[in-house]
């Protein structure tokens, strides 16, 4: 067990502005909600940065902890995902139309 830390005298603990009880998923654990900005032209056939992108998001979307959702580019998003197909066709997905990664 750790041991408490003394607070100065007067001093107050620090809390959080805004008190929300934490959102509990399976056998008591926190749930995390992410939205993952993903180059989705990055994962097809890919190396490097973009295979670790694929895998990560592909890892934690098994995660019953985790509430995934993928922010992309939505002409990537017609082109890419009938050449990656599933998992990708399953996720829940944001797009936007101006491309930022140019």
């Amino acid at each position: 067990m750790a041991p408490e830390t003394a607070l100065a005298p007067g001093a107050e603990q620090a809390t959080s502005a805004v008190n929300h009880p934490p959102d509990l998923g399976q056998a008591g654990s926190r749930v995390v909600n992410l939205l993952a900005y993903v180059h989705l032209r990055n994962i097809h056939a890919s190396t490097g940065a973009g295979r670790v992108a694929c895998q990560m998001v592909e890892h934690l979307s098994c995660r019953a902890d985790v509430h995934l959702r993928v922010l992309a580019d939505a002409r990537d998003h017609a082109r890419i995902l009938p050449l990656v197909g599933e998992p990708w066709t399953s996720y829940p997905y944001h797009l936007f139309t101006a491309d930022t990664s140019w």
